[in-house]
């Protein structure tokens, strides 16, 4: 990941922003998402199985988000990340 940016202020801004990264996923293709960590964006937490929960343990390796336009949980490497706008 060649940026300026440090993994703890795009952390912080996902946080507290929706923010748009631009990544390369594994499959080479590049994506642009805008994504969150903000709990107004995120699911309500159901008790259940349910797959809309963000259970997956974290990963050091992987940055994981709300996709805001899919509504979903995407994961992505941090390695692999390209520009951040907040």
């Amino acid at each position: 990941m060649d940026m300026k940016i440090s993994k703890e202020d795009i952390k912080k801004s996902l946080t507290e922003n929706v923010v748009t990264i631009k990544f390369n996923k594994v499959s080479g293709e590049e994506r642009v998402m805008s994504c969150t960590l903000n709990p107004v964006y995120l699911p309500a937490l159901v008790e259940s199985s349910d797959q809309t929960n963000n259970t997956r343990a974290d990963s050091p390796g992987v940055l994981r988000v709300w996709d805001v336009e899919k509504s979903g949980w995407r994961s992505m490497l941090w390695d692999n990340i390209k520009e951040v706008t907040v």
